[in-house]
């Protein structure tokens, strides 16, 4: 198998991982909006958010792809509020 195959099959493998794990997340998300509304509480935390940000830069090994991680995860939460947020 040549190289750019090789690293093409990790790359499917991270992505099963990746889709599971997102999956959860979203299924968790709704769980805690309904909880969140039947409590009268608001959706939307900006607190909270930043400190997704600040913990998933913090587990990253290299501090290089933080700009990246930041918009994925900006990306992750506006679609878990998405179509939840009153």
């Amino acid at each position: 198998m040549e190289w750019l195959d090789k690293k093409r099959v990790e790359m499917d493998a991270i992505d099963a991982v990746l889709v599971e794990a997102l999956e959860k997340r979203i299924a968790l998300s709704r769980e805690i909006a309904e909880y969140k509304r039947s409590h009268k509480m608001p959706i939307y935390d900006p607190s909270r958010e930043q400190h997704i940000f600040d913990k998933c830069v913090g587990l990253l090994q290299d501090p290089q792809y933080a700009k990246e991680i930041i918009k994925i995860y900006e990306q992750v939460l506006h679609q878990s509020r998405d179509g939840i947020v009153d």
